[in-house]
């Protein structure tokens, strides 16, 4: 029951957000959907570039303030394997998968304390879901909170639609 709820309410999202009047609404509408999920805290932004204060990639978000601020301070942006993964991927994954995927790579440690550093400021696991036109990718939306939530692959996808729709309509 639990999930016919779920996919109730990413459908009303995928429908709603077609229909907002401004910006604020579609916030609220996300802010609804990510709360009825159970995730605490997302980020809609543009293609990350290493070289770029990742703070004005973003098109909207509720980020700790603190995380944001270590974040570009530390300059985790050259380092961080959701974003490194994100620039290789042709599909939504969640954060695990992404460190999973730099096992091997000499970074591996410091991906590692960027990724525990966030899970003290509440972002402990969460998903990224990429948007891309036909020239390649252009932003993405990031979800994620203190707990790990299991998102079906059906869920995954539908909300990587209503993430799209969404990034074009900010």
């Amino acid at each position: 029951m639990e999930k016919q709820l779920r996919f109730r309410d990413i459908l009303h999202f995928l429908v709603t957000i077609e229909e907002v009047p401004s910006a604020a609404t579609l916030t609220a509408e996300l802010e609804r959907l990510l709360e009825i999920l159970g995730f605490k805290y997302y980020c809609v932004f543009h293609q990350p570039k290493p070289i770029e204060n990742a703070a004005e990639l973003i098109v909207a978000a509720n980020w700790p303030a603190e995380w944001v601020a270590r974040y570009v301070a530390k300059k985790y942006i050259a380092m961080d394997p959701t974003i490194r993964f994100l620039l290789r991927a042709n599909r939504s994954f969640s954060w695990t998968q992404a460190v999973e995927a730099y096992v091997n790579n000499p970074h591996y440690r410091r991906m590692k304390t960027m990724m525990a550093d966030g899970k003290a400021h509440g972002l402990a696991a969460g998903y990224i879901f990429p948007v891309f036109t036909r020239n390649g990718l252009i932003g993405a939306t990031t979800i994620g909170g203190p707990k790990d939530i299991e998102l079906s692959p059906a869920e995954i996808a539908l909300m990587e639609t209503g993430f799209r729709n969404a990034y074009f309509r900010y």
